[in-house]
């Protein structure tokens, strides 16, 4: 697993990744779903990438107050 923590140009950014089995993502659980809504409440974005035997990022940012 990697985790990754950025801040430039007004946000901060968070990236997990890992190199496991993947998943479907057609609709997210309440987690992810929870996730997205803070992200979108704070004016940030967050983005899930998967498939099954290629691992999963997960990509939240949000603007720096």
């Amino acid at each position: 697993i990697r985790v990754s923590v950025s801040v430039g140009d007004g946000f901060v950014g968070v990236v997990i990744q890992d190199n496991g089995t993947g998943f479907s993502v057609p609709s997210p659980g309440n987690g992810l779903s929870n996730m997205e809504h803070r992200a979108r409440t704070l004016g940030g974005t967050f983005e899930v990438a998967s498939s099954p035997e290629a691992g999963t990022a997960l990509t939240w940012s949000a603007p720096v107050f």
